[in-house]
């Protein structure tokens, strides 16, 4: 199957059997070589106890979110400069997605589009397969839809409703705040921080760096309605516009999201 891929004119397919045949070999190599010698010097209770060993880090690395990001930390806010939230971002987007859930972790290409509120979602695997296609209004998923279910439906509910979270408190800007006492102060690196306490109980905190004074982090909980989602935002992404490390309410579920996002033709024309 490796070697049928590896020839393909397709880049994901021809990448993928790269990474078959590559695995395999190293895997037979090791096995011959490495294994080999290192069972005959060893006891079989020491080659055992080292097998497991293996066996259940390799098994938990699925359980555990990597930063794709390069953070070089938050720049200063200049004095003067006023700090305000994103606005909605209105057009097209497309990017990837590395979706961790407990021990399972599902990677996807994406693409969408933002209409005033209303934010549709295309998924698809590497090769291109259709997978499932979300819409909604602002933060609440109206529909989803999976061409081939892979999933059990819990899971499928699950996947859709994180994924449309992290899109959407990625593209679209927070919901006006509520009267809440409000405290600012400056960082260790000058950036601003705004921290806001609610009535209900409820906390948001956000961080503003750079010249311009954008958004980098956005941590809104409460407690009492069991809701919570963090936000890390990276702008200077390579090859990228814009990305993103998304933490929801529910525990073990994480996305780290890169996307390129591509402003309404309408704008530009205005423009």
């Amino acid at each position: 199957g490796g070697a049928t891929v590896l020839f393909s004119r397709h880049p994901m397919l021809y990448m993928a059997g790269v990474t078959i045949i590559t695995g395999i070999l190293a895997a037979w190599l090791m096995s011959l070589l490495l294994l080999l010698d290192i069972s005959q010097k060893l006891s079989r209770r020491k080659m055992v106890n080292i097998l497991f060993v293996a066996g259940v880090l390799i098994f938990a690395n699925g359980c555990f979110s990597y930063n794709p990001f390069k953070d070089d930390g938050i720049e200063a806010v200049p004095a003067g400069v006023k700090c305000a939230d994103r606005a909605d971002f209105q057009g097209e987007f497309s990017g990837s997605m590395v979706f961790d859930y407990r021990f399972n972790r599902l990677t996807f290409l994406f693409a969408g589009k933002c209409a005033g509120e209303i934010l549709s979602v295309y998924a698809m695997n590497a090769g291109g397969f259709p997978l499932f296609e979300l819409h909604g209004k602002r933060t609440v998923l109206q529909k989803s839809v999976w061409h081939k279910p892979f999933l059990s439906k819990e899971r499928e509910k699950t996947v859709s409703e994180f994924v449309y979270e992290a899109l959407s408190f990625a593209l679209l800007a927070p919901a006006e705040s509520l009267p809440g006492v409000c405290k600012k102060q400056r960082g260790k690196n000058g950036e601003v921080i705004e921290c806001r306490e609610y009535p209900d109980g409820a906390f948001e905190k956000r961080v503003f760096g750079g010249r311009e004074g954008r958004v980098y982090r956005h941590t809104y909980k409460n407690s009492a309605a069991g809701q919570r989602h963090e936000i890390r935002f990276y702008y200077n992404v390579p090859e990228h516009d814009f990305g993103c490390i998304y933490s929801g309410k529910r525990s073990f579920l994480q996305a780290a999201v890169k996307m390129k996002l591509m402003a309404d033709e309408k704008e530009k024309n205005e423009n």
